[in-house]
This record gives C-alpha cells, structure tokens and sequence, in this order.
C-alpha cells in the first residue's frame, strides 16, 4: 500500500462504519460529512484567529493605504506594500498564517472524494485485483474499452452491478451499497445527473449543490473578515463562480460525490456560525483609523527628526576636522616677488617720540 492509501485507509474505515450503521449510503455520507467537519474543526478556529489578529491590525493598514490613496503608479504600491509588511512583521503577524490549515487539509479533503468514490474498496472490502475484473466486466456496459477499464470509478461499476447483476455472477455474493435515496430507484447515487434527467428526481442533487454552495459563500462573506474593499469586490464574485463550478461538476460526476459536496456545505455554515460566535472579527470604527492615523504621521514626524539630527551630528564632526588648504604654487611665487607692496599695505605703528612731540 503506498502513501495514499494509508491515507484513505482510516477514512474508509470511518465511512464503513457508518454505512454499516445505517444501511443507507445516503445516511452514510451525512454522518461521514458531519464527522469530518469536526476532525477539522479545529483548522477552522485556526484561521479565525488568524483573522481577528489581521482584523485588529486594520487600523493601522488602513492609515498606511490612506497615506497613498488616489497614487496608482507602481513604484508608490509596492512602497505602500513594503510599508504594510513591515508593520506586519512588527507586530507579528504572519500573512500566510491562515493558508497553513489549508494546505495541510488538501490532502484530506483529496483522500475524502477518494473514499466516497470507491465504496467497492471502503465498504464492501474488496481487494484491488478484484476491484479491476469488475472494472473490466462493467466496461462494455459503460461503452468503454476493456483496456481503460482500470479508469473507471467504482462507483459507476455500482451502478452497472445494481443493473446487471446476472453479469457479475462469477464473482460471488458480493455485497455491494445501498445506493438508492428514499429508496427511489431513479434517485440513485451512483448515477451522474445529466441534462436529459432534469424532470428525474436526480436533478435534486445539483440544485443542492447550487443552493448550499451559494448559501456558504454568502456566509463566509458576511461573517469573516475582509481587509479590504478589493478584497471585499472578488469575494462577491467568488460568491458566483464557485456555486456554479460545482454545479458544472456535480453533471459530470455520480450523484454521491454531490450530495457530499452540499452535506460539507452545510456544516461549513454551521461551523462559520459557531466559530463566529465563540471567536467575533472585532469592528473598527472610523474614529480607530483615524486615531491611527495620527499616530501614524506622529510616529513619520519622529523619524524625520531624527534623520535630521543624525546628519547634524555628522556635520558638526566634519566640521571639527582640520581643513588642509591646498594654495596654488604660481600664486605664492608671485607674492614672494612683491615683498615691498605687501609691506606697504600694513599701517606702520607711531613712534613714541612723535607721541611726545604732539602732547607739547
């Protein structure tokens, strides 16, 4: 087993356990979806945090990006990026702190779509050799070549055993999940939703991919933190592209992976709600930016005077330096030369009798 399947391995013993509970694949993803959330949970308190550290550091950006308001040139935003990384640093505060829960959960959540792809491997317990014969026996009924069977999802070959079972005979009694919601056979989730099944009960999925996707993000935005109006701008967006990216891809994949997908967004509105409340993003008030302003064009003030007073200080030092003076040689020649001239310039001193002279 390599790496990756050590770490599906406790993911599909999870999921196991909770189908075996209920009987239903459906049930089983809901209290498989419910018990991730809260194996991550604390990922999520971890980036609350980080945003209400971002959150109280918002006056202090605010009176930076205030300073080069209405300045576009690329010279003053990377002076005005320089300076709110710097204040970031003073302050401790690490910008990439709330994408480290993110990366560290990319290779679950991968492992998780894993898992709820392959309930032949994770809830049935078959091996891999076996897994690959059924593969290659489902093939022609899914219109594909046996030698590409092994790109098969598992749980389309659900789907193709529910349907024909007589074709699968050789392999045994193989116990294989309950696939049907409400036990609706045409609301079955190892079937992909497609155009021509939206009068189907199937197209149920996809409008649950829509309105729970759509639901989170409005979420999200309403109750994180957002540094800026820009920021602030795409978040919106995002609130209308990624609802329909997932729609796009819940008519392409079976019906499981969509009806996780809107189970995970459920609880992800719960868990932004009680995060929320245990850990409130604090609100600046405009008096807070403009307190920070002023402390900040005090604290510009302060380091201009001492810059200033730093020169002076180097200043009076040169000063202090004796000045070689470097005269020119013609000149002292010439000056040599007229000895008389230089002496007639010098007013001679009165003589002592001529003093005594003018007193009579």
């Amino acid at each position: 087993m390599d790496i990756w399947g050590y770490i599906c391995l406790p993911f599909g013993y999870l999921i196991k356990w909770c189908y075996q509970l209920t009987g239903s694949y459906a049930i089983a993803l809901f209290m498989f979806a419910f018990a991730v959330k809260l194996i991550l949970f604390p990922f999520g308190v971890k980036q609350q945090k980080n945003s209400i550290r971002q959150a109280k550091l918002r006056p202090k950006e605010q009176a930076i990006r205030n300073k080069y308001a209405g300045r576009t040139d690329q010279v003053t935003q990377q002076k005005m990026q320089q300076e709110i990384m710097d204040l970031y640093q003073k302050e401790g505060y690490n910008p990439a702190g709330g994408c480290l829960p993110l990366l560290i959960q990319m290779p679950v959540i991968f492992a998780l779509y894993s898992v709820v792809r392959s309930p032949i491997t994770y809830i049935s317990g078959v091996a891999s050799d076996v897994v690959l014969k059924l593969k290659e026996t489902a093939a022609p009924f899914l219109n594909m070549a046996v030698e590409n069977a092994k790109n098969i999802e598992e749980i389309n070959v659900v789907s193709v055993m529910e349907k024909n079972r007589e074709a699968f005979a050789a392999f045994g009694d193989i116990e294989i999940p309950n696939m049907q919601m409400f036990g609706l056979e045409k609301l079955n989730l190892a079937d992909t939703p497609s155009w021509e099944t939206l009068l189907t009960p199937i197209i149920i999925i996809p409008l649950l991919v829509l309105i729970t996707g759509y639901a989170q993000q409005f979420i999200i935005q309403r109750l994180s933190y957002q540094p800026n109006p820009e920021a602030a701008k795409q978040m919106r967006g995002m609130n209308i592209v990624m609802p329909l990216m997932t729609v796009w891809f819940s008519f392409m994949l079976p019906a499981a992976l969509g009806l996780y997908w809107s189970f995970q967004n459920i609880f992800g509105i719960a868990q932004q709600f009680i995060v929320h409340k245990i850990y409130p993003i604090p609100v600046v008030s405009e008096e807070e930016i403009k307190a920070a302003e002023r402390e900040y064009k005090a604290a510009q003030k302060h380091n201009v005077k001492v810059a200033s007073k730093r020169r002076s200080i180097v200043y009076d030092d040169d000063d202090d330096i004796p000045q070689v003076s470097v005269s020119n040689p013609k000149q002292k020649k010439s000056e040599a030369e007229q000895p008389e001239k230089t002496k007639e310039l010098i007013e001679p001193a009165p003589l002592k009798e001529d003093n005594k002279k003018d007193d009579k």
